[in-house]
């Protein structure tokens, strides 16, 4: 997991090669490691390598993806990479959905900047903040 998460910050800071040659070593290594594939995916998309990126989001990581709220924000990261909104944003609300309402990482994420003026994830943004804003949802 170390290596993986390593990976996540070569990603950030540009260094997608690297990132991808690390993830893809640990998944030779660990191949049950289905809930890691759509980091390598996000990676692979971004080198413009689309087909073998979604060759990676396979059955069983989207069952893995509809049980935890990072790999469903990995998941819809990836897909989003690919050019594939709709089903995108639906993974994104299963993520929010499981209880992952980080609002200033969705908003802050790069792979998400060119989504911000879309309507729909305005609106599952604007969702998580009026859920936070309600009386009563938080003790005091």
């Amino acid at each position: 997991m170390i290596k993986v998460f390593r990976a996540r910050v070569l990603y950030y800071r540009g260094e997608i090669d690297a990132a991808t040659r690390i993830l893809q070593t640990v998944l030779q290594r660990h191949p049950q490691m289905d809930g890691m594939r759509p980091i390598l995916a996000i990676c692979l998309s971004a080198q413009g390598q689309h087909t073998k990126a979604n060759e990676q989001l396979t059955h069983k990581v989207r069952q893995v993806a509809e049980a935890d709220y990072d790999i469903s924000y990995w998941l819809a990261s990836a897909y989003l990479l690919q050019g594939r909104q709709v089903e995108a944003l639906r993974w994104l609300e299963t993520a929010i959905g499981l209880g992952n309402e980080n609002v200033p990482w969705f908003e802050s994420d790069p792979n998400w900047t060119d989504m911000h003026q879309d309507p729909r994830f305005v609106e599952l943004m604007n969702k998580i903040k009026n859920h936070r804003e309600q009386p009563g949802d938080h003790p005091e």
